[in-house]
């Protein structure tokens, strides 16, 4: 009697999980939808506002610039009428013979002030309304940068929503599995069945030997998925810890290329001492060759003049100057050559770093690429504790690497900070 209620059972457990599969499949399609239609609505939006901020920007820019051509005409005229005025003052004086002329003189001036007050009232309008082109202008800004932020809060949407629609299509997939092992039990169970019934000769043992083989094949189809289930919270978990993972790695990088970047300072800083000294040395040498040019000027002048004893007297005495003087362009020469080897030997460094900076670039994307697969794995029901282990040393390895080659970074770059402070020393 308990054979065909296990039987039910499964049936019923299979029935549940398509009917959950076409939930989900309509969960699907309805986040394809409102994603198609979200995108659809952002372009518009987009559109809209780039269009209308072309009209707002060429209509005001129109305005202000016949504003501005306006206010240009307004001050030649009045300017103009401001040259004319003065350059008529010499005719008031002969006016007192002419009565009638002075009092057309007179007018033409009331006239005049009337007109440049009207300029002036104009003057004031146009600067009205550029204020209030200005405020118009100040309140379009004020809408676009609302657009802007209705626009991002639209694409912070669309990635919740692209966010939601990873999450479904992940328990689809989960839910896809579990319906196929579901259906691959259930068509091995039916097939046992239907070969225990074919099978067997005695009439008695029929139902015993059917109703135990299908509990024997219930427990092992309970087992696997329970040791499925384990496998993926263990990947779920380990997927979990992956993003905190990548986090300490990028943290590393960044601090190495933190400390690359202290290095290149103190190389450059050296450098440019070693520079500075350098170019003091070549003065005070420059200086010294000016003298002694000067020097052999003297002492030719007084070889034509004295005798041969005194030339050779001071010939001995500039040979051995001469001799000290080479000694001295050696040692300098010897110390330029210390400071171009050492100056050769930070860039050597300086490409070590560099490529120890890309090295750790490196490490951290295959970081991110077992990360990854970890993701695509936890998808797959059926995995083996050995590649679980293996995934497990293998993120072990990139951490303890990456400690590794941070510290010796640092222990590398410290050292190369003493040796600069040493040799400028």
């Amino acid at each position: 009697m308990e054979k065909p209620t296990s039987s039910k059972q499964l049936h019923a457990e299979n029935e549940e999980l398509r009917q959950q599969l076409h939930v989900f499949k309509n969960k699907f399609e309805v986040a394809n939808k409102t994603i198609i239609d979200l995108s659809e609505e952002l372009e518009q939006v987009v559109a809209k506002s780039t269009a209308e901020k072309e009209q707002i920007r060429s209509k005001y820019e129109d305005q202000l610039k016949e504003q501005k051509s306006l206010i240009e005409q307004l001050k030649a005229k009045v300017e103009e009428k401001n040259e004319i005025v003065p350059a008529s003052d010499p005719t008031v004086d002969g006016s007192t013979a002419n009565p009638d002329h002075q009092e057309s003189l007179c007018s033409a001036q009331q006239d005049w002030e009337n007109e440049e007050k009207r300029y002036l009232v104009e003057l004031e309008l146009l600067q009205e309304k550029c204020l209030s082109t200005t405020n118009d202008l100040q309140r379009t800004k004020w809408e676009m940068s609302k657009l802007n932020e209705e626009l991002q809060i639209a694409k912070e949407q669309i990635e919740s929503k692209q966010a939601d629609l990873l999450v479904a299509r992940e328990s689809a997939n989960e839910l896809r599995m579990l319906l196929e092992a579901a259906q691959e039990q259930n068509a091995m169970l039916a097939a046992d069945v239907a070969e225990m019934r074919s099978g067997s000769s005695n009439e008695n043992t029929k139902g015993n030997s059917l109703f135990g083989e299908v509990a024997d094949q219930r427990t092992k189809v309970m087992k696997t998925f329970a040791t499925l289930k384990a496998a993926f919270a263990k990947l779920k978990q380990e997927h979990a810890d992956c993003p905190r993972q990548i986090r300490e790695l990028r943290d590393m990088n960044l601090q190495s290329e933190r400390l690359y970047g202290q290095c290149l300072k103190l190389i450059k800083a050296a450098e440019y001492d070693n520079l500075v000294t350098l170019r003091e040395q070549n003065g005070d040498l420059h200086e010294e060759v000016e003298r002694a040019l000067g020097r052999v000027r003297y002492l030719e002048t007084e070889m034509a003049a004295k005798s041969a004893d005194w030339v050779n007297k001071l010939v001995l005495y500039y040979k051995e100057e001469m001799q000290k003087l080479e000694q001295r362009l050696r040692t300098c020469q010897f110390r330029q050559r210390e400071a171009m080897e050492l100056r050769q030997d930070a860039v050597k460094e300086a490409w070590i770093w560099r490529l120890e900076a890309q090295r750790l670039k490196t490490n951290v994307l295959c970081a991110d690429r077992t990360g990854s697969a970890a993701l695509l794995e936890s998808q797959d029901l059926p995995v083996t504790k050995s590649n679980e282990k293996q995934e497990v040393t293998e993120v072990d390895s990139c951490d303890k690497e990456n400690k590794t080659i941070s510290l010796k970074l640092a222990m590398k770059l410290v050292a190369l900070f003493q040796v600069l402070t040493i040799r400028t020393l």
